[in-house]
């Protein structure tokens, strides 16, 4: 998977956001600005850290994301 690391998530992916849209982000902001990348995501997100209601925060990119379901995504 790209972006995992065993060590750096103690080898639990079950608790990461691995979702393709959340891999996605992280690949982006290797090639662009965060604000370039905060700019793409369309879905609900928050600048900062949020991790109830649904969201995930997303450290390489400084915003929390809302879990999207696979009709929303």
């Amino acid at each position: 998977m790209v972006g995992y690391s065993p060590e750096k998530h103690n080898g639990l992916p079950s608790q990461l956001p691995s979702s393709l849209m959340f891999i996605v982000i992280r690949e982006c902001v290797k090639h662009m600005t965060k604000e370039q990348a905060r700019n793409l995501i369309l879905c609900n997100k928050i600048t900062g850290k949020k991790e109830d209601n649904g969201y995930k925060y997303v450290e390489e990119v400084g915003v929390s994301i809302q879990g999207q379901d696979a009709n929303n995504a």
